[in-house]
Protein backbone atom coordinates (compact mmCIF):
# COMPACT_ATOMS: atom_id res chain seq x y z
CA UNK A 1 0.00 0.00 0.00
CA UNK A 2 0.84 3.57 -0.49
CA UNK A 3 2.76 5.25 2.55
CA UNK A 4 3.99 8.66 3.05
CA UNK A 5 6.93 9.90 3.22
CA UNK A 6 8.50 13.11 4.84
CA UNK A 7 11.95 14.75 5.45
CA UNK A 8 12.68 17.25 7.80
CA UNK A 9 15.28 20.04 8.24
CA UNK A 10 17.57 18.28 10.96
CA UNK A 11 17.78 15.06 8.83
CA UNK A 12 14.76 13.30 10.42
CA UNK A 13 12.56 10.96 7.94
CA UNK A 14 9.19 10.27 8.62
CA UNK A 15 7.50 7.16 6.83
CA UNK A 16 3.54 6.62 7.84
CA UNK A 17 1.33 3.82 7.24
CA UNK A 18 -2.28 4.08 8.02
CA UNK A 19 -4.60 0.85 8.53
CA UNK A 20 -7.26 0.13 10.58
CA UNK A 21 -6.86 -4.00 10.84
CA UNK A 22 -6.29 -3.69 14.36
CA UNK A 23 -6.81 -0.43 16.93
CA UNK A 24 -3.00 -0.36 17.30
CA UNK A 25 0.13 1.88 16.44
CA UNK A 26 3.52 0.06 16.04
CA UNK A 27 6.55 2.88 16.24
CA UNK A 28 10.16 2.11 15.12
CA UNK A 29 12.67 5.12 15.38
CA UNK A 30 16.37 4.32 14.29
CA UNK A 31 19.01 6.19 14.74
CA UNK A 32 22.33 5.16 12.56
CA UNK A 33 25.20 4.32 13.67
CA UNK A 34 25.15 2.13 17.04
CA UNK A 35 27.49 0.14 17.82
CA UNK A 36 29.20 1.31 14.87
CA UNK A 37 30.13 4.40 16.60
CA UNK A 38 31.64 2.82 19.71
CA UNK A 39 35.64 3.20 20.63
CA UNK A 40 36.88 -0.17 19.57
CA UNK A 41 38.83 -0.72 23.48
CA UNK A 42 35.11 0.18 24.79
CA UNK A 43 32.83 -1.60 22.40
CA UNK A 44 29.75 -2.10 23.78
CA UNK A 45 29.26 1.41 24.99
CA UNK A 46 26.13 1.85 22.66
CA UNK A 47 24.38 -1.02 23.59
CA UNK A 48 25.25 -0.28 27.28
CA UNK A 49 23.37 3.68 26.59
CA UNK A 50 20.38 1.68 25.25
CA UNK A 51 19.99 -0.06 28.65
CA UNK A 52 20.21 3.13 30.51
CA UNK A 53 17.77 4.67 28.31
CA UNK A 54 15.59 1.60 29.77
CA UNK A 55 16.51 2.70 33.21
CA UNK A 56 14.92 5.46 35.46
CA UNK A 57 13.69 8.94 33.54
CA UNK A 58 14.32 12.11 35.55
CA UNK A 59 10.61 12.53 37.65
CA UNK A 60 9.60 8.96 37.26
CA UNK A 61 11.43 5.77 39.16
CA UNK A 62 11.53 2.74 37.23
CA UNK A 63 8.40 1.31 38.71
CA UNK A 64 6.32 4.42 37.90
CA UNK A 65 7.12 4.41 34.21
CA UNK A 66 6.16 0.67 34.28
CA UNK A 67 3.21 0.82 35.51
CA UNK A 68 2.04 3.95 33.44
CA UNK A 69 2.71 1.83 30.64
CA UNK A 70 0.87 -0.66 31.61
CA UNK A 71 -2.04 1.26 33.13
CA UNK A 72 -1.81 2.12 28.48
CA UNK A 73 -1.31 -1.08 27.61
CA UNK A 74 1.93 0.06 25.70
CA UNK A 75 5.79 -0.65 25.46
CA UNK A 76 8.98 1.40 24.49
CA UNK A 77 12.48 -0.22 24.64
CA UNK A 78 15.61 0.97 23.23
CA UNK A 79 18.19 -1.41 22.16
CA UNK A 80 21.33 -1.33 19.83
CA UNK A 81 22.22 -3.78 17.70
CA UNK A 82 24.12 -3.99 14.12
CA UNK A 83 23.94 -0.31 12.83
CA UNK A 84 21.46 1.33 14.72
CA UNK A 85 20.36 2.04 18.28
CA UNK A 86 16.58 1.49 18.04
CA UNK A 87 13.50 2.66 20.27
CA UNK A 88 10.37 0.52 19.43
CA UNK A 89 6.83 1.23 20.99
CA UNK A 90 3.69 -0.26 20.74
CA UNK A 91 0.28 1.57 21.77
CA UNK A 92 -3.14 1.04 21.45
CA UNK A 93 -4.42 3.93 19.42
CA UNK A 94 -6.80 5.65 21.38
CA UNK A 95 -3.71 5.99 23.83
CA UNK A 96 -0.87 7.06 21.28
CA UNK A 97 -0.73 10.53 22.81
CA UNK A 98 -0.35 9.21 26.26
CA UNK A 99 2.46 6.98 24.91
CA UNK A 100 4.41 9.54 23.19
CA UNK A 101 4.53 12.03 25.96
CA UNK A 102 6.23 8.91 28.35
CA UNK A 103 8.56 8.86 24.77
CA UNK A 104 9.58 12.34 25.35
CA UNK A 105 10.23 12.07 28.69
CA UNK A 106 12.32 9.16 28.12
CA UNK A 107 14.11 10.33 25.13
CA UNK A 108 14.96 13.52 26.59
CA UNK A 109 15.18 12.87 30.58
CA UNK A 110 17.21 10.16 31.66
CA UNK A 111 18.80 9.80 34.83
CA UNK A 112 21.90 8.19 34.35
CA UNK A 113 21.91 6.91 37.64
CA UNK A 114 25.27 5.54 39.21
CA UNK A 115 23.23 2.91 40.94
CA UNK A 116 21.47 1.45 37.39
CA UNK A 117 25.01 2.20 35.72
CA UNK A 118 26.57 -0.66 38.19
CA UNK A 119 23.75 -2.51 38.33
CA UNK A 120 24.15 -3.19 34.85
CA UNK A 121 27.28 -3.60 34.29
CA UNK A 122 27.44 -6.12 36.51
CA UNK A 123 24.33 -7.86 34.98
CA UNK A 124 26.36 -7.60 31.60
CA UNK A 125 29.25 -8.56 32.37
CA UNK A 126 27.28 -12.10 33.90
CA UNK A 127 25.49 -12.64 31.18
CA UNK A 128 29.02 -12.16 29.01
CA UNK A 129 30.19 -15.00 31.43
CA UNK A 130 27.76 -16.99 30.15
CA UNK A 131 27.86 -16.63 27.07
CA UNK A 132 31.23 -17.40 26.32
CA UNK A 133 30.57 -20.46 27.78
CA UNK A 134 28.47 -21.46 24.45
CA UNK A 135 30.49 -22.88 21.63
CA UNK A 136 28.19 -21.21 19.23
CA UNK A 137 29.21 -17.58 20.39
CA UNK A 138 32.88 -18.73 20.87
CA UNK A 139 32.54 -19.93 16.95
CA UNK A 140 30.74 -16.54 15.66
CA UNK A 141 32.97 -14.45 17.38
CA UNK A 142 36.05 -16.24 15.53
CA UNK A 143 34.49 -15.91 12.39
CA UNK A 144 33.78 -12.17 13.10
CA UNK A 145 37.58 -11.91 13.92
CA UNK A 146 38.96 -13.59 11.11
CA UNK A 147 36.72 -11.99 8.30
CA UNK A 148 36.86 -8.08 9.54
CA UNK A 149 40.07 -8.19 11.65
CA UNK A 150 40.78 -6.91 15.51
CA UNK A 151 41.32 -3.31 14.22
CA UNK A 152 37.22 -3.29 13.30
CA UNK A 153 34.19 -2.65 15.91
CA UNK A 154 32.46 -4.94 13.79
CA UNK A 155 34.93 -7.94 14.56
CA UNK A 156 33.04 -7.86 18.23
CA UNK A 157 29.44 -8.45 19.55
CA UNK A 158 27.21 -5.84 19.72
CA UNK A 159 27.13 -6.07 23.29
CA UNK A 160 31.17 -5.50 23.64
CA UNK A 161 33.39 -8.26 25.52
CA UNK A 162 34.12 -8.73 29.22
CA UNK A 163 37.17 -6.57 28.75
CA UNK A 164 35.68 -3.81 26.66
CA UNK A 165 32.71 -3.01 28.95
CA UNK A 166 35.05 -2.93 32.08
CA UNK A 167 36.30 0.43 30.15
CA UNK A 168 33.00 1.94 30.07
CA UNK A 169 32.06 4.62 32.97
CA UNK A 170 29.14 5.91 33.54
CA UNK A 171 30.87 9.31 32.19
CA UNK A 172 31.26 7.24 28.58
CA UNK A 173 27.65 6.91 28.84
CA UNK A 174 26.20 9.99 29.16
CA UNK A 175 29.17 11.54 26.72
CA UNK A 176 27.62 8.96 23.79
CA UNK A 177 23.88 10.20 24.48
CA UNK A 178 25.02 13.89 24.23
CA UNK A 179 27.11 13.00 20.48
CA UNK A 180 24.75 10.36 18.68
CA UNK A 181 21.25 10.69 20.51
CA UNK A 182 20.07 12.69 17.45
CA UNK A 183 17.88 13.26 14.68
CA UNK A 184 20.71 14.04 11.66
CA UNK A 185 21.03 10.34 10.56
CA UNK A 186 17.48 8.95 11.27
CA UNK A 187 14.15 7.88 10.38
CA UNK A 188 10.59 7.13 12.21
CA UNK A 189 8.35 4.48 11.03
CA UNK A 190 5.15 4.76 12.32
CA UNK A 191 1.96 1.59 11.03
CA UNK A 192 -1.25 1.71 12.58
CA UNK A 193 -4.89 2.87 13.51
CA UNK A 194 -3.33 6.62 13.30
CA UNK A 195 -4.31 10.21 11.25
CA UNK A 196 -1.50 10.70 9.36
CA UNK A 197 -2.60 14.54 9.37
CA UNK A 198 -2.60 14.63 13.24
CA UNK A 199 0.81 12.52 13.57
CA UNK A 200 3.16 15.32 12.67
CA UNK A 201 1.85 17.24 15.54
CA UNK A 202 2.32 14.31 17.98
CA UNK A 203 5.71 13.53 16.85
CA UNK A 204 6.94 17.96 16.86
CA UNK A 205 9.28 17.04 19.25
CA UNK A 206 11.09 14.75 16.94
CA UNK A 207 10.78 16.41 14.19
CA UNK A 208 11.81 20.05 15.84
CA UNK A 209 14.35 18.47 17.56
CA UNK A 210 17.86 20.36 16.65
CA UNK A 211 20.23 18.17 14.72
CA UNK A 212 23.93 17.09 15.96
CA UNK A 213 25.72 15.96 12.80
CA UNK A 214 27.95 13.35 13.32
CA UNK A 215 30.10 10.76 11.10
CA UNK A 216 30.32 7.03 10.64
CA UNK A 217 33.72 6.03 10.23
CA UNK A 218 35.01 3.80 7.17
CA UNK A 219 36.02 0.40 8.53
CA UNK A 220 39.79 -0.08 8.79
CA UNK A 221 41.33 -2.76 5.86
CA UNK A 222 39.85 -6.01 6.32
CA UNK A 223 42.62 -9.31 6.81
CA UNK A 224 43.50 -11.21 3.62
CA UNK A 225 42.09 -14.33 3.91
CA UNK A 226 45.16 -16.39 3.54
CA UNK A 227 45.13 -20.19 2.04
CA UNK A 228 42.34 -22.44 3.49
CA UNK A 229 43.30 -23.63 7.07
CA UNK A 230 41.35 -25.26 9.99
CA UNK A 231 41.17 -22.94 12.77
CA UNK A 232 41.10 -24.67 16.44
CA UNK A 233 39.21 -23.05 18.93
CA UNK A 234 39.83 -25.16 22.53
CA UNK A 235 36.79 -25.47 24.54
CA UNK A 236 37.34 -27.67 27.00
CA UNK A 237 35.29 -30.64 27.79
CA UNK A 238 32.71 -30.01 25.33
CA UNK A 239 30.85 -32.80 23.43
CA UNK A 240 30.29 -31.30 20.44
CA UNK A 241 32.21 -29.79 17.78
CA UNK A 242 31.08 -26.03 16.24
CA UNK A 243 31.68 -25.67 12.81
CA UNK A 244 31.92 -22.54 10.30
CA UNK A 245 33.01 -22.91 6.88
CA UNK A 246 32.79 -19.42 5.96
CA UNK A 247 34.30 -16.91 3.31
CA UNK A 248 33.61 -13.18 2.80
CA UNK A 249 31.00 -11.81 0.07
CA UNK A 250 29.11 -9.08 -1.17
CA UNK A 251 26.70 -7.11 1.38
CA UNK A 252 23.10 -7.02 1.03
CA UNK A 253 21.21 -6.00 -2.82
CA UNK A 254 17.53 -7.06 -3.51
CA UNK A 255 17.82 -7.89 -6.78
CA UNK A 256 21.66 -8.38 -7.87
CA UNK A 257 24.49 -11.01 -7.12
CA UNK A 258 24.01 -11.13 -3.43
CA UNK A 259 20.25 -11.99 -3.89
CA UNK A 260 20.90 -14.36 -6.46
CA UNK A 261 23.17 -16.22 -4.31
CA UNK A 262 20.63 -16.66 -2.05
CA UNK A 263 18.41 -18.43 -4.22
CA UNK A 264 21.40 -20.40 -5.42
CA UNK A 265 21.93 -21.86 -2.07
CA UNK A 266 18.85 -23.03 -1.60
CA UNK A 267 18.94 -26.61 -2.57
CA UNK A 268 22.29 -26.54 -0.96
CA UNK A 269 21.51 -25.64 2.46
CA UNK A 270 18.45 -23.48 2.55
CA UNK A 271 15.95 -25.33 3.87
CA UNK A 272 15.42 -28.28 5.78
CA UNK A 273 15.46 -30.66 2.85
CA UNK A 274 18.96 -28.75 1.76
CA UNK A 275 21.74 -31.37 0.39
CA UNK A 276 23.84 -30.61 3.23
CA UNK A 277 21.19 -31.10 5.57
CA UNK A 278 20.03 -34.23 4.55
CA UNK A 279 23.46 -35.67 4.03
CA UNK A 280 24.24 -35.18 7.77
CA UNK A 281 21.17 -35.07 9.46
CA UNK A 282 19.24 -37.58 7.92
CA UNK A 283 21.66 -40.12 6.38
CA UNK A 284 24.91 -39.79 8.70
CA UNK A 285 23.50 -38.92 11.55
CA UNK A 286 26.18 -36.48 12.58
CA UNK A 287 24.23 -33.58 13.61
CA UNK A 288 20.50 -32.44 14.32
CA UNK A 289 21.31 -29.92 11.60
CA UNK A 290 23.35 -28.10 9.08
CA UNK A 291 22.63 -25.06 6.76
CA UNK A 292 24.40 -22.95 3.94
CA UNK A 293 23.77 -19.36 3.91
CA UNK A 294 24.94 -15.91 2.38
CA UNK A 295 24.68 -13.30 4.89
CA UNK A 296 24.22 -9.41 3.99
CA UNK A 297 24.12 -5.84 5.48
CA UNK A 298 24.31 -2.34 4.11
CA UNK A 299 28.19 -2.85 4.05
CA UNK A 300 29.37 -6.29 4.56
CA UNK A 301 28.33 -9.77 3.87
CA UNK A 302 29.42 -13.29 3.78
CA UNK A 303 29.10 -17.00 3.29
CA UNK A 304 28.58 -19.73 6.22
CA UNK A 305 28.06 -23.43 6.66
CA UNK A 306 27.77 -24.25 9.75
CA UNK A 307 27.04 -27.51 11.70
CA UNK A 308 27.31 -28.70 15.32
CA UNK A 309 28.60 -31.97 14.94
CA UNK A 310 29.24 -34.92 17.26
CA UNK A 311 32.56 -35.07 18.51
CA UNK A 312 33.64 -38.63 17.19
CA UNK A 313 32.32 -37.29 13.50
CA UNK A 314 33.73 -34.19 13.82
CA UNK A 315 35.93 -34.55 11.10
CA UNK A 316 34.08 -36.56 9.21
CA UNK A 317 31.37 -34.12 9.08
CA UNK A 318 33.65 -31.55 8.06
CA UNK A 319 34.72 -33.55 5.40
CA UNK A 320 31.44 -34.09 3.90
CA UNK A 321 30.35 -30.28 4.50
CA UNK A 322 33.03 -29.04 1.84
CA UNK A 323 32.35 -32.36 -0.28
CA UNK A 324 28.85 -30.80 -0.42
CA UNK A 325 29.77 -27.51 -1.03
CA UNK A 326 32.74 -28.79 -3.45
CA UNK A 327 30.09 -30.32 -5.48
CA UNK A 328 27.61 -28.14 -5.72
CA UNK A 329 30.27 -25.69 -7.06
CA UNK A 330 31.16 -27.97 -9.31
CA UNK A 331 27.90 -29.31 -10.85
CA UNK A 332 25.39 -26.70 -9.37
CA UNK A 333 21.60 -27.45 -8.86
CA UNK A 334 19.36 -29.92 -11.03
CA UNK A 335 15.71 -28.87 -12.29
CA UNK A 336 13.84 -30.25 -9.62
CA UNK A 337 15.89 -28.15 -7.15
CA UNK A 338 15.06 -25.10 -9.23
CA UNK A 339 11.02 -25.69 -9.09
CA UNK A 340 11.14 -26.56 -5.46
CA UNK A 341 13.18 -23.20 -4.92
CA UNK A 342 10.43 -21.17 -6.82
CA UNK A 343 7.85 -22.42 -5.08
CA UNK A 344 9.50 -21.84 -1.55
CA UNK A 345 10.33 -18.31 -2.27
CA UNK A 346 7.18 -17.40 -3.55
CA UNK A 347 5.06 -19.31 -1.76
CA UNK A 348 6.31 -17.80 1.47
CA UNK A 349 5.02 -14.36 1.49
CA UNK A 350 1.27 -15.04 1.76
CA UNK A 351 1.50 -13.72 5.67
CA UNK A 352 4.86 -11.88 6.14
CA UNK A 353 3.53 -8.52 6.02
CA UNK A 354 0.07 -9.27 7.89
CA UNK A 355 0.47 -7.52 11.65
CA UNK A 356 1.25 -3.68 12.02
CA UNK A 357 5.48 -4.47 13.71
CA UNK A 358 6.02 -6.50 10.33
CA UNK A 359 4.70 -3.82 7.80
CA UNK A 360 6.64 -1.34 10.10
CA UNK A 361 9.73 -3.79 9.50
CA UNK A 362 9.36 -3.31 5.62
CA UNK A 363 9.08 0.36 5.49
CA UNK A 364 12.37 0.49 7.90
CA UNK A 365 13.86 -2.00 5.46
CA UNK A 366 12.96 -0.03 2.49
CA UNK A 367 14.80 2.74 4.07
CA UNK A 368 17.88 1.39 5.62
CA UNK A 369 18.97 0.10 2.08
CA UNK A 370 17.36 2.86 0.02
CA UNK A 371 14.64 0.81 -1.47
CA UNK A 372 11.43 1.28 -3.98
CA UNK A 373 8.03 0.11 -2.33
CA UNK A 374 8.21 -2.54 -6.05
CA UNK A 375 11.36 -4.41 -4.63
CA UNK A 376 9.50 -7.90 -3.35
CA UNK A 377 7.84 -7.57 -7.40
CA UNK A 378 11.06 -7.39 -8.94
CA UNK A 379 12.37 -10.14 -7.14
CA UNK A 380 9.60 -12.12 -7.63
CA UNK A 381 9.74 -12.30 -11.25
CA UNK A 382 13.33 -12.81 -11.25
CA UNK A 383 12.43 -15.97 -9.64
CA UNK A 384 9.89 -17.00 -11.53
CA UNK A 385 12.31 -16.37 -14.80
CA UNK A 386 15.84 -16.81 -13.73
CA UNK A 387 17.23 -20.39 -14.92
CA UNK A 388 19.52 -23.29 -14.12
CA UNK A 389 22.49 -22.14 -15.93
CA UNK A 390 22.76 -18.47 -14.73
CA UNK A 391 22.51 -20.14 -10.70
CA UNK A 392 25.06 -22.90 -11.30
CA UNK A 393 27.35 -20.17 -13.05
CA UNK A 394 26.70 -18.49 -9.74
CA UNK A 395 27.78 -21.49 -7.69
CA UNK A 396 30.67 -22.39 -9.90
CA UNK A 397 32.00 -18.48 -9.30
CA UNK A 398 31.60 -18.32 -5.26
CA UNK A 399 31.15 -21.85 -4.03
CA UNK A 400 35.14 -22.59 -4.37
CA UNK A 401 35.62 -24.51 -1.20
CA UNK A 402 39.29 -23.72 -1.51
CA UNK A 403 38.33 -19.91 -1.07
CA UNK A 404 36.96 -20.65 2.41
CA UNK A 405 38.01 -20.98 6.07
CA UNK A 406 37.61 -23.60 8.74
CA UNK A 407 36.80 -22.43 12.32
CA UNK A 408 35.79 -25.27 14.81
CA UNK A 409 35.14 -24.86 18.48
CA UNK A 410 35.47 -28.02 20.59
CA UNK A 411 38.00 -30.08 23.05
CA UNK A 412 41.47 -29.61 21.08
CA UNK A 413 42.50 -32.51 23.15
CA UNK A 414 39.81 -35.03 21.76
CA UNK A 415 39.27 -33.82 18.03
CA UNK A 416 42.91 -32.38 17.01
CA UNK A 417 44.07 -35.80 16.03
CA UNK A 418 40.74 -36.05 13.90
CA UNK A 419 41.14 -32.39 12.59
CA UNK A 420 45.06 -33.25 10.97
CA UNK A 421 43.43 -35.76 8.21
CA UNK A 422 41.20 -33.44 6.72
CA UNK A 423 44.62 -31.76 4.50
CA UNK A 424 44.43 -28.71 6.14
CA UNK A 425 47.07 -26.92 8.56
CA UNK A 426 45.41 -27.22 11.54
CA UNK A 427 45.89 -23.06 13.86
CA UNK A 428 45.24 -22.56 17.08
CA UNK A 429 43.27 -19.36 17.91
CA UNK A 430 42.28 -17.93 20.80
CA UNK A 431 39.19 -15.74 21.09
CA UNK A 432 39.11 -12.82 22.93
CA UNK A 433 36.54 -12.57 26.14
Amino acid sequence: PDFDEQRFENGLTLVSLATDETPTVSISFNMEGGPLLDPIDKAGLASFTAQMMNETTKGFTNEEMANQLALLGSSIRFDANGRFTTVRINSLSRNLDATLALFKKKMFNPAFSQSDFERLKQRSAQSLQQQVKNPSVLASRAVSELLFGKDNRVSLPDSGTLSTIQNISLEDVKAYYQQYYSPSKANVVVVGDIDTKSLQTSLAFLTNWPAKPYEIKDYAEFPEMGKPVIYLVDKPGAKQSVVSIFKPYLPYDATGEQFRSKLMNFALGGVFSSRINLNLREDKGYTYGASTNFIGGKTLGWFNASADLKQDNTADGIHEMLSEISEYHEKGMTQTELELMRNAFTQGDALEYETPSSKAGFLRHLLTFGLDKSYRGTQNEIIHNIDKAELNALAAKVLDPNSMQVVVVGDANVIRSQLATLGREVVDLTVEY
